[in-house]
């Protein structure tokens, strides 16, 4: 009889750290235990998780939306053509690895340019056909 009121406590136990534990993951806030969704957009997140779309840059006819960006380092940005006119990005990374040109094609209509920054750093840039006036920065941290 002993041996049977053991066995019943153990499949209680169990029962109820069972069931503490489901009711728990049911209401948890999503906060302790992120849940893993996959997307179309995952092969360009990178590894800190940031969504395409918080680190594109639009190039329009009225200058580059936001103008400047803040993102950490190892992130692709991504900068998206929707004007009708001519358009090039050009400008120097300094980052810690030395100053370092970056230049995108002409480009006008729709397309897209992307550049991944490895290391701490400032992107300061501009259109190449509109110059000054149409300027944008990246700070990488």
């Amino acid at each position: 009889m002993r041996e049977m009121n053991s066995t019943k406590r153990l499949v209680f136990a169990f029962a109820c750290a069972l069931a503490i534990g489901l009711l728990g993951a049911a209401c948890g806030d999503g906060e302790s235990s992120p849940t893993v969704t996959p997307t179309p957009s995952e092969a360009s997140m990178p590894a800190g998780g940031i969504p395409v779309n918080l680190r594109t840059i639009t190039v329009s006819d009225t200058g580059f939306s936001p103008g400047a960006l803040q993102v950490p380092i190892g992130t692709e940005v991504f900068w998206q053509w929707t004007g009708k006119q001519e358009h090039q990005i050009t400008g120097t990374f300094k980052g810690n690895d030395g100053d370092i040109p970056v230049e995108s094609p002409r480009l006008k209509g729709s397309g897209t340019f992307s550049y991944e920054f490895k290391t701490n750093g400032l992107f300061e840039y501009h259109c190449a056909v509109h110059g000054d006036a149409m300027p944008g920065e990246v700070i990488i941290k």
